[in-house]
């Protein structure tokens, strides 16, 4: 179940989901973000919080087959199990392949053969480097001034283009040679594609 109020929908669906398991008559209510809750049944869909002396959570159906639980407060709704596993099963090969990405092209420029240099990975890992340039334009700047239109933001939104280009371009010339590192190009691109598709990619700190 998922809290639809959230600044990132993204970030909402992967951290700020729980889990409500039992029957009817007792539910258990857990979460990475919330402390489990014990609610017991007071009847007609109406329970009570083991750490309440009264009345605390309403259980309905939004539409046939999705279920909402409200506290008065906050209202979760039943979410779609594959897409949060996807989600984070995106995430997940999304960082992994960033961290391979980091190491391998490390190993590539400082720790191989001259002939280690010239392949694709190394082009993908030059992202690194770029995603840094906006870091002192933004780190000399007022605090309050990182949501407005200014040369780091911009440099931002700029870099994550260039990033995803590079690993693209690294993707196309890497097409007949490893192919684990085409499996993890390809797995930033995807995370980058589903960033884009949530509104996070690339980063425009103006639109936050």
């Amino acid at each position: 179940m998922l809290s639809p109020v959230a600044s990132f929908t993204y970030i909402d669906k992967l951290f700020n989901t729980v889990q409500l398991s039992g029957d009817l008559k007792k539910l258990v209510l857990s979460g990475i973000q919330h402390p489990t809750l014990i609610l017991n049944s007071v009847g007609e869909g109406v329970y009570q919080a083991d750490n309440r002396s009264s009345a605390s959570h309403v259980l309905g159906v939004e539409t046939p087959g999705t279920l909402t639980l409200s506290n008065g407060f906050t209202t979760y709704r039943q979410a779609d199990n594959l897409q949060f596993v996807s989600l984070w099963a995106s995430l997940v090969l999304g960082l992994i392949s960033l961290l391979f990405l980091l190491c391998r092209g490390l190993y590539c420029l400082l720790g191989s053969r001259g002939e280690h240099k010239q392949l694709p990975i190394v082009t993908a890992f030059y992202m690194f480097p770029v995603l840094l340039i906006p870091l002192p334009f933004l780190l000399t700047q007022p605090f309050l001034n990182i949501g407005n239109i200014n040369a780091g933001s911009v440099l931002l939104a700029l870099s994550c283009l260039v990033a995803l280009a590079l690993n693209v371009a690294a993707l196309w010339q890497n097409r007949t040679g490893n192919k684990l590192d085409s499996f993890a190009i390809a797995g930033v691109i995807q995370w980058f594609l589903v960033l884009a598709w949530w509104g996070l990619f690339p980063v425009m700190l103006w639109r936050i």
